[in-house]
């Protein structure tokens, strides 16, 4: 599940953590998204872009390059699915 990182880019350790963070709560919506409860998966899926605009609100996601790394996460993990969702 790992996200191929450029070799001449450095991220911080605290932006690692973070990615380990969004990592594991996208193998949590993984769960919940392969056992077909929509609900869960659709609750964990806004947290994930909650924290997500939390993250670059608060600093914590401070280059663009780290902002990149994570959204590209988000994009291949998380919003694939949204194409199979409907919203009232």
């Amino acid at each position: 599940m790992s996200l191929n990182v450029n070799a001449h880019v450095f991220y911080p350790n605290s932006v690692m953590t973070l990615k380990r963070e969004y990592e594991t709560l996208i193998k949590k919506f993984d769960r919940y998204q392969n056992k077909g409860d929509n609900e869960m998966s659709h609750t964990i899926q806004d947290e994930i872009y909650r924290k997500f605009i939390k993250d670059i609100e608060s600093g914590n996601l401070k280059s663009i390059e780290a902002a990149k790394m994570i959204s590209s996460l988000i994009v291949n993990k998380v919003i694939v699915y949204d194409k199979n969702r409907w919203y009232a």
